[in-house]
């Protein structure tokens, strides 16, 4: 098989199963706030909510895309775009075993002031709580997402899951070990998601 080919397909498996995993960290996140809260959850589309991820992507993709008046058309359509490119480019530099990777980096340990690092960094990078000042005090539904409707919110939503996955990918890679684990090498991948999990 040739380089450009392998790349091809390893980066079209890739995206299909950020894509799958997005849908579902976005489950789990809704569950794990639902029971905080003494609530259920999603839970009436497939078995316990399993497929409320699926109707929420169809449901997302059949509204309306509306552009606000005042809005810079090509800089409003074009922004969703820009936030999900270099979040699913991330994953080209991430090797989740030997040869399944789709660049060859080579990357130092970094040590634990780096590993600090990283977990403020991403924090930060995540607009996640003590970071989240677009949100802020307002406390509007989604921040600057509310200007998004359709398709354009879907596209963002994945692009900031993507990233949140994508951080923890590296994290795993760089500072536990990758695909490394006991067992046989085919067992690679799995002990990577376990890692960043």
């Amino acid at each position: 098989m040739s380089p450009l080919l392998h790349h091809a397909l390893v980066g079209f498996i890739v995206l299909n199963v950020v894509i799958g995993m997005v849908t579902y960290v976005t489950l789990l996140e809704r569950k794990f706030a639902a029971r905080m809260q003494s609530r259920i959850g999603p839970y009436y589309v497939g078995p316990h909510g399993l497929l409320q991820p699926i109707a929420d992507a169809l449901k997302l993709m059949m509204k309306e895309d509306v552009v606000p008046a005042a809005a810079d058309r090509w800089v409003y359509n074009l922004a969703p775009l820009a936030f999900l490119v270099p979040c699913v480019l991330i994953f080209a530099t991430i090797p989740f075993a030997p040869g399944l990777g789709v660049a060859d980096l080579n990357i130092g340990v970094l040590g634990p002031l780096a590993f600090v690092a990283f977990l403020v960094a991403t924090l930060a990078a995540e607009n996640r709580v003590p970071f989240d000042i677009l949100e802020a005090e307002s406390e509007l539904v989604a921040g600057f997402r509310v200007e998004y409707s359709g398709m354009k919110f879907a596209l963002i939503q994945l692009a900031e899951y993507a990233h949140m996955i994508a951080t923890s990918f590296l994290g795993a890679l760089l500072f536990l070990g990758g695909w490394l684990g006991p067992g046989p090498a085919a067992l690679g991948p799995v002990w990577f998601l376990l890692k960043a999990m």
